[in-house]
């Protein structure tokens, strides 16, 4: 029932761009937390592919198709991969990424749920990377390079997803010629710092 609510739900928020939503979404209590390897982690994932197959992206897996084609498995985990081909520069790609995993469970306050939700870390910066790629799914913002949509798995368990992904790259790592990461959105581990956001960069 809340798998076949969530694809009605992605076809609306193409038409309304929400992040809120996206992020209510995630973080509902029926998916437990996203922890790998369970219910609620595959129903995070089918929603995923949901917003980016109807919003015009395709499965970075040339070898597979259908909604086969959005996934990278490895050990206990998936990572979902789409991709906006670009115009005059597709050859290169820019990829966007951000974990979809959370913790499942954590020890509750009394009477409260155990539920870890994993709104701030990372269902914010799943919706962010989702926002941005409806933005690229209207034609007049095609991007000039390929853009890749990058969720991953098991980021919680030590970067394994995005680690499986730099050595089984689905697409030639020297023509990548960006990546932004997007974690720990709308929200600041300190009060003093609620106004502040942070930006980090690295080149090699």
């Amino acid at each position: 029932m809340f798998s076949r609510f969530m694809l009605v739900l992605a076809a609306v928020l193409l038409v309304s761009s929400c992040a809120q939503i996206n992020t209510q979404v995630l973080t509902d209590d029926s998916l437990g937390g996203r922890n790998n390897n369970t219910a609620g982690s595959t129903a995070a994932q089918n929603y995923l592919i949901a917003l980016m197959a109807n919003g015009g992206a395709v499965g970075l897996n040339s070898a597979a198709t259908g909604d086969a084609a959005f996934k990278q498995p490895f050990t206990l985990g998936t990572n979902i991969l789409g991709l906006i081909p670009g115009t005059d520069l597709a050859h290169e790609y820019v990829m966007l990424g951000a974990h979809y995993d959370h913790l499942g469970s954590c020890l509750p306050a009394s009477g409260a749920s155990s539920v870890c939700n994993g709104a701030t870390d990372n269902a914010t910066g799943v919706a962010a990377v989702l926002d941005i790629a409806l933005h690229f799914s209207v034609p007049e913002n095609r991007p000039r390079r390929s853009v890749i949509l990058a969720f991953w798995d098991r980021e919680e368990d030590g970067l394994l997803g995005s680690g499986f992904y730099t050595s089984n790259p689905l697409v030639p790592l020297g023509s990548t010629v960006g990546y932004i990461n997007f974690d720990i959105q709308g929200a600041n581990l300190l009060p003093s710092l609620r106004d502040v956001s942070i930006a980090v960069g690295a080149e090699s």
